[in-house]
């Protein structure tokens, strides 16, 4: 006559051997001690737990040059549980048996996370469940004017608008053209020699360098569009005239915008994406013209005896800035309206002046200026008042500015 209680409760005997006893558990047991009964002799145990809960540990690994500073939350089909670090192990203990979502809340959208988020994690009582969160966080650029040196290899800096904190983001010899995509995450630009360069893409603290062009045709001047997922650059076709291509932003679907017979150069995205403006070189000399972002449609903005070229659409679409040789000579900044009317003189300092950025909210431009002997990058009011201030003043070339969104 054999039996055994788990305080109190009786358990079934499955089976029998000469020192021992089968049994299982009762669901409805409580804690207490076990009590044995075998041939009318009992025996009671130490006391023991029922354990009906298991554990949760969660794991987060973060890489990346700019990481959350303020960590994440994590969320228990979602209710906040705890606050965790970049770097961190936390247990969530006493789960009941079933079925969780968990997700790795208060991310920064620089940062992505490997696989899914939330997740849906089985807890078993008795049980530790692990699972690890993999976070990347890549350096975004925010309202940094970002820009080249040409010295040897060229260099790829970032500035403060004021002028300060200067840093290295990449370096290569052959650099020319650059332009950031509009998240401030990424850096597009051409490298090698002029009738022989492709594009190239980086993140926006020099890693992960990846080839987008391989035709070598002189692929130049590469501009985002404004959903960061297609770039707009020039390249010859199979005649070897200049012409606008798009790619995606991953460098496929190569598509061909412009089949004219002269010069198209310096390409740049209407802030909606509609449109594209750009340079051209129609007989003897060198005009700026808009067309829609499929290549249709092209249509003349400028027509002077006077170079017009590095047309770029101001962030509200209400303007667009270019550079002309009209007035002196010397290459200056000037506005006008998207169809060509109302154009306003905004520099007139003895520097040549070219590439001109917007600022993020439109009420600065920023711009390169030749002095004779150097280029270095400046920035004016976009309507023109006050005076040109510096923003570089290095003894090497510094070119091509581009003005990172603050967003």
């Amino acid at each position: 006559d054999n039996s055994i209680t788990f305080a109190g409760t009786s358990a079934p005997v499955n089976g029998a051997a000469e020192d021992q006893l089968l049994t299982e558990v009762p669901q409805i047991a409580q804690d207490g001690p076990v009590e044995v009964t075998v041939n009318g002799k009992t025996a009671t145990g130490p006391d023991f737990d029922v354990i009906t809960t298991g554990t949760l540990e969660v794991i987060i690994e973060t890489t990346g040059s700019q990481p959350d500073p303020d960590g994440y939350s994590l969320m228990l089909d979602g209710s906040n549980t705890e606050a965790v670090d970049v770097n961190d192990t936390a247990q969530i203990k006493n789960l009941d048996d079933g079925s969780y979502d968990l997700e790795l809340a208060n991310v920064s959208s620089n940062c992505t996370i490997e696989g899914e988020n939330p997740r849906n994690l089985n807890i078993a009582a008795g049980e530790t469940t692990s699972t690890t969160f993999n976070v990347e966080c890549l350096r975004v650029l925010k309202n940094k004017i970002v820009y080249t040196e040409w010295s040897n290899p060229t260099k790829i800096l970032a500035i403060n608008p004021d002028g300060s904190e200067k840093e290295l983001l990449y370096e290569e010899s052959g650099i020319t053209q650059i332009d950031i995509s509009p998240d401030g995450k990424k850096i597009v630009f051409s490298s090698g020699p002029v009738t022989g360069s492709n594009l190239y893409k980086i993140n926006a603290d020099g890693s992960g360098k990846v080839q987008l062009t391989t035709s070598g045709d002189g692929n130049n001047d590469p501009a985002w569009s404004p959903e960061g997922d297609k770039i707009v650059f020039s390249g010859e076709d199979s005649n070897g005239d200049n012409q606008l291509f798009v790619i995606n932003e991953d460098g496929s679907n190569r598509q061909q915008l412009t089949f004219n017979d002269f010069s198209a150069r310096e390409p740049h995205w209407s802030p909606d994406g509609s449109k594209i403006v750009f340079d051209a070189f129609p007989v003897d000399n060198y005009e700026i013209y808009v067309m829609n972002a499929d290549g249709t449609k092209p249509t003349q903005l400028t027509s002077d005896s006077a170079r017009d070229q590095d047309p770029v659409w101001s962030p509200d679409g209400s303007k667009i800035a270019f550079t002309s040789t009209r007035e002196s000579g010397n290459f200056h900044i000037y506005t006008m309206n998207p169809d060509g009317s109302d154009v306003q003189q905004i520099t007139d300092n003895e520097n040549s002046n070219r590439n001109p950025a917007w600022s993020p909210n439109g009420s600065e431009i920023t711009f390169n200026g030749f002095d004779g002997s150097l280029e270095n990058i400046y920035k004016i009011d976009s309507n023109g008042s006050g005076t040109v201030s510096e923003v570089t003043s290095e003894a090497d070339d510094e070119r091509e500015p581009k003005w990172a969104s603050d967003n």
